[in-house]
C-alpha cells in the first residue's frame, strides 16, 4: 500500500529563490478490518539546491526568465523532470508578492514546474509553511505547549502559533532585511514601511543619502521593538498597525518557545558561531539584514525569559530554507479515503472555495440560497462564473435521510449552475467523514432527475474557507484519496 510522491518545494523571495526536492512516503495507517486512513508518513529531502539571490527586472518587477532559467538548470542538476512530480509548491514570498508581474510571473512558473506543482502568494501559508519547515510546528507536539514561529526574511516578517502541532493563529508584519538596499554606502531604495518608520521616528534617513550606522541605528531598534509590540512584550503603539502585511495576532500568547527563521534568523546563527560575534562586513548583503540581526540579538525576544513562564527562545532546526522546506513538505494534505471521484481534467488548480454553513440537520434547506449568496458576492463583478467548490463543516455521524436530503439540495445547486459535467465537475469539500455517502447519493441524483451521469468530487477531512483556493491533484494511493493544497493567493 505504501506509495512514493516526488515533490518539489520552490520559494521566490525578497532576497533569495531556493529548490528543494524531497520524497513524501504515503500509506494506509489504520488498523486491519478499519476503514483505510491514507496518510503521509515520511519526508525526505534528496536535493537542494544552491541560494540564489532573486532576479529583478527592476524595483517593480520579477525577472521571470531568469527565475525560469533558474528552475529549468536545478531540475537538470536534481536529474528530475516535472513531468515525473506528484506534488509540491511554488510560494512567492515577502516582497516579491508586490512586484507588478507577481500573478503573471506564477502562472508562467505553474507552467514549467510540474502538472501538480501549485503556485501560490501570501502571507498566511507563507507563515505557516516556515513554521513546519524551522521544525517550529513539531516541537509544538513534542513540548505540548504555545509556540511561535518567526520566520524575518527580506521583506516580512511571518508569524505562526502553533499548538500541539496544529495551527492557531498568523501574522504578518513589513519587516525584513532588504527594505533598505545600499550601493556604494548609498541608500538606493527604502520600502513604503521603512518610511512610515523613518517618519514616526523623525529619522533624517532618505534614498540617495551617505549610509550612516548611527543614523540607521534608531530605526533598527524601531523595527525590532513593533515585533516586541505585535508579540506582547511592550504595549501595542498605533504604528504597529501600519506595517501589517495583511493583519496582526488575535491576542497576546503565553508561550512555552520561540523560534527564529529566515534571512535575518541565519545572520543571528552566524553571529553566534562567529568567534568575536561579529560579522565582518556589516553590509555584506547590500541590504540591513546583518544590522537587523544584530540588534534582535540584543532584544526582549531573544533574552531568556521569565522562569514562571518557560518562555525561552530555541535555536532552530532551518533558517534560510525554512519556507522552502516548509513549501516541499508540508503544503500538500491528503483527502479521507471515504471519498467519491469522478475521472476529471485532474489536476484541478485555483479552485476558488465557496464556504457554507452547514453543520446540523437543520440547516439543509439553506444550501442553495447560501451558495447563491456566496456567488454573488465572491464574483458578482465577474463575466463568467469560474470553477468553484462548495465548502462546508458537515453534519457529525449524518443519517440516511440526512444525507439524501444534502443530495437533493445540491441536485438544485447542480442544475442551476450546469454543474456535474467534465468541464465544471461539482466539487464538495467537507471535514466531517462522509464524502463518499454524500457523493454516491448525489451521483444517483443527477442520474434520476437530470439523466447525467454526474462528474463528481465529493472530498471529505479538508478545511478550507471562502476566499480561498484549493489545487486538487490525481487520485493516489490506488484512487483512494487525493492529494489536496489549500492557500490563499494574494498579490499586488
Amino acid at each position: 500500500m505504501r506509495e512514493i510522491l516526488p515533490s518539489v518545494g520552490i520559494d521566490i523571495g525578497t532576497s533569495t529563490t531556493q529548490v528543494i526536492f524531497s520524497k513524501l512516503e504515503i500509506d494506509n495507517t489504520s488498523g486491519f478490518g478499519a476503514i483505510p486512513k491514507i496518510e503521509i508518513v515520511s519526508k525526505e529531502i534528496i536535493y537542494e539546491s544552491p541560494v540564489y539571490t532573486t532576479p529583478l527586472r527592476n524595483e517593480w518587477e520579477i525577472d521571470a526568465e531568469q527565475v525560469k532559467k533558474i528552475l529549468f538548470h536545478e531540475y537538470e542538476q536534481a536529474g528530475i523532470k516535472p513531468e515525473e512530480l506528484a506534488t509540491g509548491a511554488v510560494i512567492i514570498t515577502g516582497e516579491s508578492v508586490k512586484k507588478k508581474n507577481a500573478g503573471c510571473t506564477a502562472k508562467q512558473l505553474s507552467e514549467i514546474a510540474g502538472d501538480f506543482v501549485v503556485v501560490t502568494a501570501g502571507p498566511d501559508l507563507e507563515s505557516v509553511l516556515a513554521g513546519c519547515g524551522s521544525g517550529a510546528a513539531k516541537l509544538s507536539e513534542i513540548c505540548g505547549g504555545l509556540v511561535a514561529n518567526l520566520d524575518i526574511g527580506g521583506g516580512t516578517t511571518n508569524i505562526c502559533i502553533f499548538e500541539n502541532g496544529k495551527v492557531i493563529d498568523t501574522a504578518c508584519l513589513d519587516i525584513g532585511g532588504r527594505l533598505i538596499r545600499i550601493e556604494d554606502e548609498t541608500i538606493q531604495y527604502m520600502s513604503e514601511s521603512i518610511v512610515k518608520i523613518s517618519t514616526d521616528i523623525k529619522s533624517s534617513l532618505v534614498v540617495g543619502a551617505q549610509i550612516d550606522k548611527t543614523d540607521l541605528k534608531p530605526l533598527l531598534q524601531r523595527m525590532i521593538q513593533l515585533l516586541e509590540e505585535e508579540m506582547g512584550f511592550r504595549q501595542k503603539t498605533d504604528l504597529l498597525s501600519a506595517v501589517y502585511t495583511n493583519h496582526g495576532l488575535k491576542k497576546n500568547y503565553k508561550l512555552s518557545h520561540i523560534v527564529l527563521s529566515g534571512g535575518v534568523a541565519a545572520c543571528v546563527q552566524a553571529l553566534n558561531n562567529s568567534a568575536d560575534g561579529k560579522i565582518e562586513d556589516e553590509f555584506l548583503y547590500d541590504d540591513i539584514g546583518v544590522l537587523l540581526a544584530e540588534e534582535l540579538k540584543n532584544s526582549l525576544l531573544y533574552e531568556e525569559m521569565d522562569q514562571k513562564s518557560q518562555e525561552k527562545l530555541l535555536p532552530q532546526k532551518e533558517t534560510l530554507r525554512a519556507t522552502v522546506i516548509g513549501a516541499g513538505n508540508y503544503a500538500v494534505h491528503i483527502s479521507g479515503s471515504t471519498i467519491t471521484c469522478c475521472d476529471g481534467n485532474f489536476p484541478y488548480k485555483n479552485v476558488s472555495a465557496v464556504r457554507i454553513s452547514l453543520t446540523c440537520k437543520e440547516e439543509i434547506g439553506n444550501i442553495k440560497g447560501e451558495i447563491r449568496e456566496q456567488l454573488r458576492l465572491l464574483f458578482e463583478q465577474d463575466k463568467e462564473l469560474p470553477l468553484f467548490a462548495i465548502s462546508f463543516a458537515g453534519i457529525p455521524r449524518p443519517g440516511f435521510y440526512e444525507i439524501e436530503d444534502m443530495a437533493e439540495e445540491f441536485c438544485k445547486v447542480c442544475k442551476q449552475y450546469n454543474l456535474g459535467n467534465q468541464e465544471k465537475p461539482v466539487i464538495l469539500i467537507m471535514e466531517e467523514d462522509h464524502g463518499k455517502s454524500l457523493g454516491q447519493a448525489l451521483r444517483r441524483k443527477l442520474k434520476h432527475d437530470c439523466n447525467i451521469e454526474g462528474s463528481i468530487l465529493s472530498i471529505d477531512c479538508v478545511k478550507c474557507k471562502s476566499g480561498d483556493y484549493v489545487d486538487i491533484g490525481k487520485p493516489v494511493s490506488r484512487g483512494t484519496v487525493i492529494p489536496i493544497v489549500v492557500k490563499t493567493l494574494i498579490f499586488e
